[in-house]
């Protein structure tokens, strides 16, 4: 393949994933709460289902269809009991939602960048986790424009974090693939 053609895949490769993350951050907050808390609703429904839960313990799927009809008072104590379980996991969900799309994000600049220069360098790394930083202002700046949302210094700080863990990772491999052609 012509290096103009890596280039030119790489360069809309980035720009398709910082518009994934734009949309992402175009949705409203109720909306986008609901989807990331039906993902926690899910994983604990298939871990109740995976677990030596009696059959008196409810499932969470029944007690959220009988939550308005005719709710027992096992059913009630048990959202009481996970009520505080589902919301703490939904926020870590929301924040390594968060870093995981950073994490992506500098992998594809840094192989935007290794394909113009054609070497890997140190500051082509913190030129990444820099453009990362950057977006990731501008996306927190474009959520004070969206229903219910908020421009987070420490949302800009967790995307950031990502890609510092993306750039521990891929310096971790690169030193690996060195040593394996070094030694042969």
């Amino acid at each position: 393949m012509k290096q103009k053609t890596k280039i030119t895949i790489s360069a809309i490769l980035v720009v398709i994933w910082m518009a994934v993350i734009f949309c992402f951050s175009a949705v409203p907050a109720d909306e986008s709460n609901k989807q990331s808390l039906n993902i926690v609703n899910k994983a604990i429904e298939k871990f109740e289902a995976k677990s030596s839960f009696n059959d008196n313990t409810p499932n969470l799927n029944n007690v959220k269809n009988n939550i308005q009809n005719n709710t027992t008072t096992q059913q009630l104590q048990y959202i009481s009991k996970n009520k505080n379980l589902i919301l703490e996991l939904n926020k870590v969900l929301r924040k390594f939602a968060h870093a995981s799309v950073y994490f992506i994000l500098y992998m594809l600049i840094l192989n935007l960048i290794y394909q113009v220069k054609q070497e890997y360098k140190f500051t082509y790394c913190m030129i990444s986790i820099m453009v990362c930083f950057l977006y990731a202002c501008t996306d927190e700046f474009h959520q004070l424009f969206v229903d219910g949302r908020a421009g987070l210094f420490s949302d800009v700080l967790i995307d950031t974090l990502g890609a510092t863990v993306s750039f521990i990772f891929v310096e971790i491999i690169y030193k690996i693939i060195t040593l394996i052609h070094q030694k042969k």
